[in-house]
């Protein structure tokens, strides 16, 4: 399940977006942040993923 935990705008149209994710086979909650940037027609791109290491290091454990 994929839900969409927050999102903080930041100065000069940055924003960092949390989506957690809920492992069922764990019954755990990952939250991976995701830095974006606003393009000038109003659309947003992934800049960076945060934490994409700890998140696949939760991901590929038991």
């Amino acid at each position: 399940m994929l839900t969409l935990k927050d999102v903080t705008e930041k100065a000069d149209g940055l924003a960092s977006v949390g989506l957690k994710f809920h492992r069922v086979k764990l019954n755990h909650d990952f939250i991976i942040r995701i830095k974006m940037r606003q393009l000038q027609d109003g659309t947003w791109e992934v800049v960076s993923i945060e934490n994409l290491k700890e998140y696949l290091k939760e991901f590929t454990s038991s």
